[in-house]
């Protein structure tokens, strides 16, 4: 096959000369110069190029448009936590870390007191409550809040009937101060 003779042989020829028909005679379509076909080829490729550079950009537009747009976490504790911080004193920012370590590690002995298959069960209990949270929608979320917060506050005033009535036991004492933590 020559090199004017396209991919179908001799009857498929594909360029002519200045509207000239092939040498083959094969085909009688008038075709470009292979100069001007030459620059037509690197306009298509360079439009090719502008417009997938153009789809690229759009794309990473779009994409920062909907995380700007995003709300943020309103989970986003430790946001709350260094705002917290950052308006208190030196001091107070020195107490408030020391009470964090001291309930860190009141928390710690208390699990290392639990076996193994009782620390999973934890684990396992917090991971599917978690779960169950994810999927709720920001209305059922906060009714779901208050109902828990309204048992907490339940279990509260009742621990501290006991306490008032002397019969509170040591675990009972310690969970009343968790829960009162808990409400502030």
């Amino acid at each position: 096959m020559s090199a004017r003779q396209g991919p179908g042989g001799a009857g498929a020829c594909n360029r002519s000369n200045l509207g000239r028909v092939c040498s083959t005679g094969a085909c009688t379509a008038p075709m470009l110069p292979r100069a001007l076909e030459s620059s037509l080829m690197k306009l298509i490729r360079s439009a090719v190029t502008l417009t997938a550079a153009l789809v690229t950009l759009a794309a990473t537009a779009l994409t920062q448009a909907a995380d700007a747009q995003a709300p943020a976490a309103t989970n986003d504790h430790r946001a709350v936590l260094r705002e917290k911080l950052k308006n208190m004193t030196p001091a107070e920012r020195q107490a408030a870390r020391q009470a964090a370590r001291e309930r860190q590690q009141k928390a710690a002995a208390e699990a290392r007191k639990l076996t193994p298959e009782e620390r999973q069960a934890v684990r396992e209990k917090r991971r599917k409550a978690l779960e169950d949270r994810k999927d709720l929608a920001p209305e059922q979320r906060a009714v779901v809040v208050k109902e828990r917060r309204a048992k907490l506050e339940q279990r509260r005033d009742e621990l501290q009937q006991k306490q008032r009535a002397g019969s509170l036991s040591k675990q009972e004492s310690r969970q009343l101060d968790q829960l009162e933590r808990r409400l502030k």
